[in-house]
């Protein structure tokens, strides 16, 4: 029997822990799900201070943005053109570059090095002198009366881009009829401009062996067509047929500028012409009746007229391609003529393309369809032995500003364009030869943003060879249209 009462108190032992272990797991489980609750409590608590706390940086940093950005000058985005083409690419005009904004690879924006630039040639020795002529007397630009002879088929459009005057100022001056303006040969027209050039000369020329119109009219600086109406074939009285006119020891009359005998600039024994005379000297020969119309995306040219081939000042890479508006032409020779004259560079300079012969589509072009684009190889250092198209490290950038400071100087281009990355290079250069920052805001984009509407050096992606300059609408260009 005590073994049996033993028995019993073992097992009523062994029962209440059971139900004490049964009735401890749910305030196990309880307590578990507590902590979680209250993990996932303060964490929501956590995650809800912290979207307070950027919410709030948030709001702190869009004041300050608007703050800093009312105290400076907005840039305006730019409306250049759109689509300008270089040498062999069709990449769209003001596409973005890899560092065309933002900081480069050192961590500095393009603000930061320029003020880099400026300290070291502001503050340090004075920058190497550049070799250039002494500046030319001042020329007097107040607008003079003078009297012009008409000439055999000159026309009123003619005589306006001569005088840089408009037409309907020579139909007002001398009350011509404004539907149909017409100019007697011989007669004489009144005229107010500025700096007017010297009358033409009639001369007789005696024909050689093997010239033929062509030669003739491009070493007179008149095109083939008014040479032949000035000088028409004449009947045979016997036959009936006309006569040739092309025969060696004949004349022909032909009317041409003073530069082209070689007068017009200055008294005999007086040395060498200034560059600015050379180079109208040189103009002079460019026929004066190419006309440009519309956009350079969407233009045409009428009458075009090839680049003269001036080797001591360039070379046509494909003269078939190299036909521009009469002011384009003369604009760049004028301008590249004072770059030789300006600088010491002395290596090839190669003119690429310009427009056809008719101007239009010109593939693989977007633009250079008016006859005033001109792509113009940048030059090149004189250690390097080739003569391609070069890489950034073989450009001469002191040389490349000097010739994109002739351009500008002409007053007559509205852009030149050269892939941002680069324009740093170009800016350094400029610097280098003495020029004040001030006077570069006006002209170089950078550092300002690749797509900002700053400076006549603008952004184009692809031009990093060469520099693509598009010359303004001239002045006898009625029908020319600026673009964008």
């Amino acid at each position: 029997m005590p073994i049996l009462r033993d028995l019993r108190a073992w097992c009523l032992l062994a029962a209440l822990g059971i139900g004490v272990a049964v009735a401890a797991e749910p305030e196990v489980a309880v307590a578990a799900g507590s902590s979680k609750k209250s993990r996932s409590t303060s964490k929501k608590k956590k995650a809800s201070t912290t979207k307070k706390s950027s919410a709030s940086s948030k709001g702190k940093s869009a004041g300050s943005a608007k703050s800093s950005s009312s105290a400076k000058p907005q840039l305006r985005p730019a409306e250049g053109p759109v689509a300008v083409a270089g040498e062999g690419d069709d990449e769209a005009e003001g596409e973005a570059g890899e560092d065309e904004a933002g900081a480069d690879e050192g961590g500095k924006t393009p603000e930061q090095e320029q003020a880099e630039i400026d300290a070291e040639f502001d503050g340090g020795a004075p920058a190497e002198p550049v070799e250039a002529e002494p500046p030319p007397p001042p020329v007097d630009n107040t607008p003079r009366w003078v009297e012009h002879e008409v000439i055999p088929y000159e026309n009123v459009e003619a005589v306006a881009g001569r005088y840089g005057v408009s037409v309907k100022e020579i139909v007002k001056w001398n009350k011509l009829d404004p539907k149909k303006p017409r100019l007697r040969s011989g007669k004489t027209i009144k005229i107010k401009a500025k700096n007017p050039p010297p009358p033409r000369e009639k001369i007789e020329y005696e024909i050689q062996k093997g010239d033929n119109w062509e030669k003739i009219a491009g070493a007179h600086g008149v095109d083939v067509k008014t040479l032949k109406r000035w000088n028409p074939a004449k009947k045979d009285k016997k036959t009936g047929k006309q006569k040739p006119v092309m025969i060696a020891g004949k004349s022909l009359r032909i009317w041409v500028e003073p530069a082209i005998l070689g007068g017009g600039s200055g008294d005999a024994g007086s040395g060498p012409p200034s560059a600015e005379a050379e180079g109208r000297l040189l103009a002079a020969k460019v026929r004066g009746n190419a006309i440009s119309i519309g956009t350079p995306t969407q233009g045409r040219l009428v009458n075009g007229v090839v680049f003269p081939e001036l080797p001591d000042l360039y070379t046509l890479r494909k003269p078939e391609q190299s036909f521009g508006s009469s002011h384009t032409v003369k604009t760049a020779v004028q301008a590249i003529n004072a770059f030789r004259r300006g600088s010491r560079y002395s290596r090839e300079l190669v003119i690429g393309a310009v427009s056809l012969a008719r101007g239009g589509r010109f593939r693989p072009h977007k633009s250079h369809q008016s006859g005033r684009d001109i792509d113009i190889r940048l030059p090149i250092r004189a250690s390097v032995e080739h003569k391609n198209a070069p890489s950034p490290g073989e450009v001469d950038w002191r040389a490349t500003w000097k010739l994109i400071e002739a351009f500008v100087a002409t007053g007559e281009v509205q852009y030149i364009f050269l892939e941002y990355r680069l324009q740093k290079s170009l800016y350094k250069a400029a610097r280098a030869a003495g020029v004040p920052a001030k006077d570069l805001a006006a002209v170089i984009q950078w550092p300002r943003p690749a797509k900002s509407n700053n400076g006549i050096v603008r952004h184009a992606k692809g031009h990093t060879s060469h520099i693509h300059v598009r010359v303004k609408c001239g002045p006898a260009e009625s029908k020319c249209e600026s673009g964008r």
